[in-house]
This record gives C-alpha cells, structure tokens and sequence, in this order.
C-alpha cells in the first residue's frame, strides 16, 4: 500500500474520530448559542454512539452488493453534509438531524475503510496495516479535540465544523485519486497469492466484526456521566 493511499485512509478515520468527541470542548459555546444547557449538548456523544452503533451494522449490509470506491466516496459527501447541516443549525432540534446523519455515515466510513484495509494488506501485515490506519482515531482524540476547542474559542462552535468540513472535502479528493478500483481490491494484496478458504472467511467476518467491536466501545462511551466530560473538557482545555 502506497504512503498517500495510507495517508488517506488515516485522515478518513480522523475526521470521523474528530467529530465524534470535539463536542466536549465546545460544549459551553453551543449551550450559549443554542440556548440549551450542558447537560443536553452532552447527550450530542451518546446521539453519535447510539447511532453508530445502529445504523453501523445494517447501513454496511445494505451497502455490501455495491463497489467499495462509490459507496465511500457518496458516504463522504452525506458526512459532510450532515457536519454542513449542524454547522448553520438555527436552533438544536435541526442539529440533532444533522448529528444523525453525519453519525450514520460515520459509521459506515470507518468499516468501509478497515476493510478496505485489510483486503489490500498481505495476511501476515493485516494487523499491522489496521493498526496504522486506526491511529487516525487516536490522533483525532489528541489533536481535534484541542484543534476543535481553539478554532471554537476563536471564532465561534460554527467554524470548528467548517474546519471539519474543509478536511472531508480534501479527504474526498484524495479518495477520489488513492481509493484503489474494484479490480485491485479483488486482485487483494501485491504479492497475489490465490485466496484461501481461510482468509476468504476472515474477510466476510472483518465488517460485521469490526461493527461489533465498536458497538462495545460505544456502550461505554455511552455509561459516561456528562461530569466526566465536563472534567476531561476542564483537565485538557485549559
């Protein structure tokens, strides 16, 4: 797998990681604008857990039949709208629509590219190529949320989702150049080796079982109290 593709991959999973988690920095701010308390832009995390984990499993199964590139690529662009709607949301009931939307395909990003991932990586570097890729989650939680909270201290809630919508389009041009045809990924890892009974059903269990390996994550995420978030805002933030 080439370095850009990689690169692709990793800001595709970082966007999808910033968005989840940059509400707990700008929670006060949209409490001021949208005139609700904290307490109810917390619920925005579990809005996002509770839809990921729904819609994550039956939003990949309806897009199973279809090729990996244009299901990502039409995926993206309902990300960003959905960031677009909760970026010029006049009061909270139309950001929760666009929370939903751009949760649902969240969920559906993150699988898609695992996969993807995994089918174009040897089995004996699987692992490691996920694990790579995956570090995009990680860096979101590092580095958005605090990129989020000063964009937000700047100039306003608004314009940390503009932010977050200028990276999905630059995202979207690099699929759009890096995400490899349906004949490459068929054609599976460089070294084409004939699939194995074996790795044939490692790669029909891969969705389903990173779905559910979420889904357990966010059943956590989702036990948080809205305290801690206030705390993780205040330890991180100041």
């Amino acid at each position: 797998m080439s370095i850009m593709r990689l690169f692709t991959f990793i800001l595709s999973i970082f966007i999808v990681g910033m968005v989840e988690m940059m509400v707990a920095g700008i929670m006060n701010l949209m409490s001021q604008d949208l005139h609700v308390s904290e307490a109810v832009v917390g619920q925005l995390v579990t809005m996002y857990a509770l839809t990921f984990a729904i819609c994550g499993p039956i939003l990949v199964k309806l897009t199973n039949r279809f090729s990996s590139r244009p299901v990502l690529l039409w995926t993206l662009l309902i990300f960003i709208i959905g960031n677009g709607i909760i970026a010029v949301a006049p009061n909270f009931s139309i950001l929760v629509v666009g929370r939903i939307i751009s949760s649902a395909a969240a969920a559906l990003i993150i699988v898609k590219v695992l996969a993807i991932t995994a089918m174009l990586s040897a089995p004996k570097n699987r692992g490691k190529m996920i694990g790579l890729v995956y570090t995009g989650f990680s860096g979101a939680n590092v580095f958005g949320v605090p990129i989020g909270t000063v964009i937000g201290d700047l100039v306003g809630w608004r314009y940390t989702f503009l932010f977050l919508i200028i990276v999905s389009i630059i995202v979207g041009f690099l699929m759009m150049i890096y995400l490899p045809k349906d004949q490459e990924i068929q054609r599976g890892p460089v070294n084409h080796e004939a699939p194995s009974h074996e790795n044939h059903v490692t790669s029909k269990i891969l969705r389903p079982a990173e779905v559910a390996k979420y889904f357990n994550y966010y059943v956590f995420s989702i036990d948080c109290k809205l305290s801690d978030i206030r705390l993780y805002k205040s330890t991180y933030f100041i």
